[in-house]
C-alpha cells in the first residue's frame, strides 16, 4: 500500500509539473504574440505617414511645370557631381580593392534589379525600398543582414572610406534613413525615392553617413596577457650521503629461488641469524641395494638414525 501510494504522489507531481511547464509557454506564447501584434501595429503606422507624406510630395510635383522639374533635376545633378569631384580628388576612394566572393555575388543581384520601381517597405521580387535592395543582395549571396538601413548601420562593422569594397554598404544622413550597395569606381546601386527606379548613381549622391561591410569582423580588442602565478621554488633534494639508511628486511620463513631443496632461505642479516639447525641422516634409497625385487646382494640392516616403533623420520619440504 506504501509504494502504491508512492507512485500514486510521483504521478500526481509529474502532471502538476507538466501544467505548469505548459502554462508558462502559453503565457510565453501569448507575450510573444502581443509583441508581434504591436509591432505590425507599429509598421502599419509608419506605412500610412509614408503614404501621407508621399500624396503630399507627390501634390507638390503635380503644381510644378516641366521646366521647373527640369530645373530642379538639374540642380539636384550639379550638387551631386560635385560632391563627387570632392569626394574622388580627396583620395578617399581606392580603386585596387577588389571584392569578397559574396560581395561580388550581392554587386551582381543588386545590378540585375535596375530598373524595377521604388516601393516603401518591398523587398522584391518586383519592387524595392532602399534597404530591401540592399538585404535582399546580400542574402542571394549567402548571408543574412539586418532589413532596415538604421540596423544595418547600427549592427554592422563600419569601414573607413579607403578600405571600401564591391559589395559593402553605403549609409546616408545623419539617421541612417538611406543605404546603397557600392559596387566599385565611386558608384552605388541603390533604390533612392518613391516615384524613382532602382539606378547606379554617384557614391556622393547623399549627404554621406559612412560605410559598414558585411563580411567583416568588427576589430577585436587586445588580448590582455594572462596571469601567471610565480612557481613555488623547488624544494632542495637531500644528498644521497644524508638519507635514513634502508631498514634489513625481514626473515619471512619462506624459500627463496636460490635456496636448495630443503633449505629455507634468511634474509636477515648475519649477526642476527639463528644457528642452522643440525642435518638429519637421510634414510636409505629403498630402489638400490638387494631391497628392489630382483637384484642381487645382501640385505641392508636398519638404517642408521631410524627412530624406534618402525617409524621413519620426517621428511623435509622439497
Amino acid at each position: 500500500m506504501g509504494r502504491l501510494a508512492a507512485n500514486r504522489v510521483a504521478t500526481v507531481d509529474r502532471l502538476t509539473g507538466a501544467a505548469r511547464r505548459a502554462d508558462r509557454l502559453a503565457a510565453a506564447a501569448r507575450k510573444a504574440l502581443d509583441q508581434q501584434k504591436k509591432l505590425a501595429a507599429r509598421q502599419k503606422r509608419e506605412r500610412d505617414a509614408v503614404n501621407v507624406r508621399l500624396r503630399e510630395v507627390e501634390g507638390l510635383l503635380a503644381t510644378l511645370s516641366e521646366e521647373q522639374i527640369a530645373q530642379l533635376a538639374g540642380l539636384e545633378q550639379k550638387g551631386v557631381d560635385r560632391a563627387q569631384s570632392e569626394l574622388v580628388a580627396s583620395g578617399a576612394l581606392s580603386a585596387t580593392r577588389p571584392a569578397t566572393r559574396q560581395g561580388g555575388d550581392a554587386v551582381a543581384y543588386a545590378i540585375r534589379q535596375i530598373g524595377k520601381p521604388y516601393v516603401w517597405g518591398a523587398e522584391g521580387p518586383d519592387s524595392f525600398d532602399c534597404s530591401g535592395l540592399t538585404s535582399q543582395a546580400w542574402s542571394a549571396a549567402g548571408r543574412t543582414i539586418p532589413r532596415t538601413s538604421q540596423e544595418q548601420w547600427k549592427r554592422l562593422p563600419r569601414v573607413p572610406l579607403s578600405a571600401l569594397r564591391p559589395g559593402d554598404l553605403v549609409v546616408y544622413f545623419p539617421k541612417a534613413t538611406h543605404v546603397a550597395l557600392y559596387i566599385g569606381d565611386g558608384l552605388v546601386v541603390q533604390a533612392p525615392r518613391p516615384g524613382t527606379k532602382v539606378k547606379v548613381s554617384p557614391l556622393a549622391a547623399n549627404p554621406l553617413l559612412g560605410p559598414s561591410a558585411p563580411t567583416r569582423a568588427p576589430p577585436r580588442s587586445p588580448r590582455t596577457p594572462a596571469r601567471t602565478s610565480p612557481r613555488a621554488p623547488a624544494r632542495a633534494r637531500t644528498p644521497a650521503t644524508a638519507r635514513t639508511p634502508p631498514r634489513p628486511p625481514r626473515n619471512t620463513g619462506r624459500p627463496g629461488p636460490e635456496a636448495g631443496p630443503g633449505r629455507l632461505r634468511s634474509t636477515a642479516s648475519p649477526a642476527s641469524a639463528p644457528a642452522p639447525a643440525p642435518k638429519r641422516p637421510r634414510r636409505p634409497d629403498r630402489r638400490c641395494g638387494s631391497g628392489r625385487r630382483g637384484g642381487g646382494g645382501a640385505a641392508l640392516g636398519p638404517a642408521a638414525g631410524a627412530v624406534p616403533g618402525g617409524q621413519p623420520p620426517e621428511t623435509e619440504a622439497r
